[in-house]
């Protein structure tokens, strides 16, 4: 698969789900009379699945499996969620970045490395077929 085709659509899909997911939270916090915290729980819940299916069709226009995929997708969300929480304490506290920038060059380095490990490891069919 050619890099920067596959890099500028993870871009674009990234860009498209932010609104989506305020919608998600708005929609089950202002219309549906949700907590806001239980609406934010279900906009990061909606957004994973829509991000698993876009990274999984468009972006990466996988044909592994998807027992295999999905798994795999969740685990490595969470745990870069945890390492972009770091990366922003380190910017922040320890080398005093402002925290606006702190938070983009955290989520902007989250972003590059996800999409390398999604490309090589989430959606990489060829390591579907090594599991059976």
């Amino acid at each position: 698969m050619r890099l920067l085709p596959a890099l500028m659509r993870f871009i674009g899909s990234g860009l498209l789900v932010f609104p989506v997911g305020l919608g998600i939270s708005a929609l089950c916090h202002e219309v549906f009379g949700w907590r806001a915290e239980y609406a934010a729980a279900a906009a990061v819940g909606g957004l994973l699945l829509i991000n698993f299916a876009l990274s999984r069709v468009f972006v990466f226009r996988s044909t592994g499996r998807f027992a295999y995929q999905l798994p795999r997708f969740l685990s490595i969300a969470l745990v870069m969620r945890a390492a972009e929480y770091l990366m922003f304490i380190g910017l922040f506290r320890m080398a005093s970045v402002p925290y606006l920038v702190a938070i983009a060059a955290s989520l902007v380095m989250s972003s590059l490395i996800k999409f390398f490990v999604y490309r090589n490891w989430v959606f990489n069919h060829r390591l579907d077929s090594l599991a059976d």
